[in-house]
C-alpha cells in the first residue's frame, strides 16, 4: 500500500522516490477530484481550516509510482457556504489506476464557530489531530474522472460543552459521483445538537 500525500503547495507537482513513471503522466488531466459540501445548521459560520489531504491506495503491479500532478486549495472554509446543493473543489489529483482505500483530511488550528456575532474556538479531539479518516474503498481509472464528494453533517458534528466550549466531532459521508453510490458514514455520529 502506498500513501499519496497532498502537500500544502498548490499548483506544484510533488516528487518523491527514485523510480519515476514516464513524463506522459504529467500530461494527464486530474482523475480524482475532491469536493466539499455540507448540510445546514443553526450557526452563523462554521470555519474549518483544511491544510492537507492524504490518499491511501493500492495498485496492481507497480507500487512505486510516485509522480503526481496535484493541486490542493488549502485554507479556511465556511462550511455553511456549501449547503443546499453547493460545493467547492478541495483538490485535483492525477494518480495511477488502482484502488483508493482511505483518505485523510488534515486540519489546521484556525477552526471556529460563530454564534450571536461572537467567534468561538472549535476544538478537535486529540484522536483526530492527525487528520480526519474517511474510508473510500473505490477503484480509480486513469481515463475516468472520479468525483469524490465529501459531505459534512454540520449540526451533528458540533458538540457544545458549556456556553463557550465547542468541539468538532465530524459526521461525514462520501458520495461517488462517478458511480452515483453513497458509501457510508465514515465517522461515528455524536449526540450533538445545534446551538
Amino acid at each position: 500500500m502506498r500513501k499519496l500525500i497532498v502537500l500544502l503547495f498548490p499548483l506544484l507537482p510533488v516528487f518523491s522516490g527514485c523510480n519515476l513513471p514516464g513524463d506522459e503522466m504529467l500530461e494527464n488531466k486530474p482523475n480524482l477530484l475532491v469536493r466539499l459540501t455540507a448540510s445546514p445548521a443553526e450557526y452563523e459560520e462554521v470555519l474549518i481550516d483544511i491544510q492537507a489531504i492524504e490518499v491511501n491506495y493500492t495498485t496492481a503491479g507497480e507500487e512505486d509510482k510516485s509522480l503526481y500532478d496535484t493541486q490542493i486549495n488549502y485554507g479556511v472554509y465556511n462550511l455553511l457556504d456549501y449547503t443546499d446543493g453547493k460545493d467547492t473543489l478541495l483538490a485535483e489529483i492525477t494518480m495511477p489506476a488502482g484502488y483508493i482505500t482511505q483518505m485523510r483530511i488534515v486540519l489546521g488550528e484556525h477552526n471556529n464557530v460563530k454564534v450571536d456575532g461572537v467567534y468561538y474556538e472549535l476544538k478537535t479531539p486529540s484522536s483526530q489531530q492527525s487528520g480526519l479518516k474517511l474510508n473510500v474503498d473505490s477503484a480509480i481509472s486513469e481515463n475516468v474522472v472520479f468525483n469524490l464528494l465529501i459531505n459534512v453533517d454540520v449540526a451533528s458534528s458540533i458538540v457544545q460543552l458549556g456556553n463557550d466550549n465547542f468541539i468538532f466531532k465530524p459526521v461525514i459521508s462520501t458520495f461517488n459521483e462517478t458511480s452515483a453510490d453513497i458509501t457510508k458514514n465514515m465517522i461515528e455520529p455524536s449526540a450533538s445538537k445545534p446551538y
